[in-house]
């Protein structure tokens, strides 16, 4: 399964393919508003809570994450609205793993939540306890689901490590970092994150439980 880099949703398919959400920036995914006409806003607010239309577990689906308390699923390509996720505090991330399953980040509600391709019934909740989830990535190698935290009131940024998908979590905590934001899978189990440093711009690795720091030609980090 190739992952790429997007910055506002996920990819996910019946076949499992899967785009993970990631952005070089400090803030939550912005501009999927944008993506869709003002009648899939119109659609959105009127169903009030969770709902799929029957052709979404047939599509390609973009899962569209924007800080609010809901999820929109368009398809992809054309980005036309056939369902919204409701019920959330705040959503910040969202990944797949090799079923074609999401999980959607809720950061105040320190928690993640498992949907199956084109569903609106969760089929698994993980619990985040005293942190604040941010974004994840499915390890396909290991069947690990990675979750980065940023400070929460166990203290300062961490990177959650869900062995098989299930709980309680491992939690690797970078002392050189001050926010941890997106991370993605790579060869051999490797975790690429990017995020914080002071008031610089930092990326990094987790592999075998050690911190690497990635060094960016041009860019100021830890």
């Amino acid at each position: 399964m190739k992952l790429s880099n997007v910055s506002w949703g996920v990819l996910g398919s019946s076949a499992a393919v899967a785009m993970l959400s990631g952005c070089g920036g400090s803030q939550p995914p912005t501009g999927a508003a944008g993506l869709m006409p003002q009648t899939a806003i119109t659609a959105r607010a009127e169903h009030g809570k969770s709902w799929m239309l029957p052709e979404a577990k047939s599509r390609d689906l973009l899962y569209v994450v924007d800080g609010s308390s809901n999820v929109d699923v368009l398809t992809y390509p054309g980005y036309r609205l056939v369902g919204t996720l409701t019920g959330f505090a705040e959503t910040t991330g969202v990944c797949t793993d090799s079923q074609g399953n999401v999980w959607i980040a809720d950061d105040f509600a320190s928690s993640l939540t498992e949907y199956s391709h084109g569903g609106t019934t969760p089929i698994a909740t993980l619990d985040d306890p005293d942190e604040y989830p941010f974004s994840c990535s499915f390890d396909p190698k290991s069947g690990d689901l990675a979750v980065s935290n940023v400070p929460g009131v166990s203290g300062g940024p961490n990177i959650a490590i869900y062995a098989h998908e299930t709980g309680p979590p491992v939690l690797y905590p970078d002392a050189k970092i001050s926010e941890i934001f997106y991370l993605s899978y790579g060869p051999g189990s490797q975790l690429t994150f990017d995020g914080t440093s002071g008031n610089n711009y930092a990326m990094g690795r987790l592999h075998n439980g050690t911190f690497t720091t990635i060094r960016v030609r041009g860019a100021r980090i830890y």
